[in-house]
């Protein structure tokens, strides 16, 4: 048993090229990815890599005197949510993004960013 492809409308082409003629070519003009988009969000944390040689210690308060919680180790990329000065030795610390107790971790275990991360808000 043969079996031979299923053969084009001849008309169905040349209905395709009226159509496009009498759009005036909008078809073709618009990308297939031309679908809209969402406003860009804005990020709701910067990555931050640690660049202290021994390390960045999370606390549970933005307080060398607070709980420790662990130590990351360095190149460990963190993520950061926001920066607060309002400390009683007046230095700047960073919260961690979405870390479950909330985490604080000592400005200077990090290179001086470029854009820094927002201030903290009660």
């Amino acid at each position: 048993m043969r079996i031979t492809p299923k053969r084009r409308a001849a008309g169905v082409g040349a209905a395709a090229v009226a159509l496009l003629v009498a759009c005036g070519g909008a078809a073709t003009a618009t990308p297939l990815s031309a679908e809209p988009t969402a406003a860009p969000v804005a990020a709701r944390y910067k990555t931050m890599v640690v660049a202290s040689a021994h390390g960045a210690p999370i606390y549970a308060k933005p307080s060398s005197d607070a709980h420790r919680f662990q130590t990351y180790r360095r190149g460990t990329a963190v993520r950061i949510e926001c920066q607060t000065t309002k400390t009683p030795s007046g230095r700047l610390w960073y919260r961690m993004y979405n870390a479950m107790p909330t985490s604080w971790v000592h400005s200077g275990h990090f290179a001086s960013p470029v854009h820094p991360p927002k201030e903290c808000y009660p």
